[in-house]
């Protein structure tokens, strides 16, 4: 999805609101942001990676399916448009998210069930 606010193509994402899973956070937030109600096929491995405050971040990630809906952004100026899998990693803005995509793919495509690591941006 692009945010016009941040001028940026990302994942929906967002804050785990007080009692709330991950999971369920991200049900939440990809409804929120983009209007479709998902189904997550996949937990996928956590991304870490160092804000430009120097913060240290960790996303939960997900691979998801939608079950349906109609494209409904949180903001009127945002934009959200279905790509092939290929081109996601062109779309994305920031070159931690671009590694991050880059390292989960194969186990995307692969189909295969994924097992718990955690991403640190580091390849060996």
């Amino acid at each position: 999805m692009y945010r016009a606010k941040e001028k940026d193509w990302s994942f929906p994402n967002g804050h785990i609101e007080v009692g709330e899973t991950p999971r369920a956070a991200c049900m939440r937030e990809v409804e929120e942001e983009t209007g479709l109600k998902a189904d997550v096929l996949s937990q996928l491995p956590d991304n870490e990676y160092l804000h430009k405050t120097g913060k240290k971040i960790v996303t939960h990630m997900y691979l998801v399916r939608s079950k349906g809906g109609n494209f409904v952004t949180e903001h009127p100026e945002d934009k959200i448009e279905w790509v092939a899998i290929q081109e996601v990693k062109h779309r994305l803005a920031y070159d931690n998210l671009k590694d991050y995509y880059n390292s989960v793919l194969p186990l995307i495509e692969s189909g295969k069930k994924i097992s718990r690591f955690r991403y640190t941006g580091k390849t060996k």
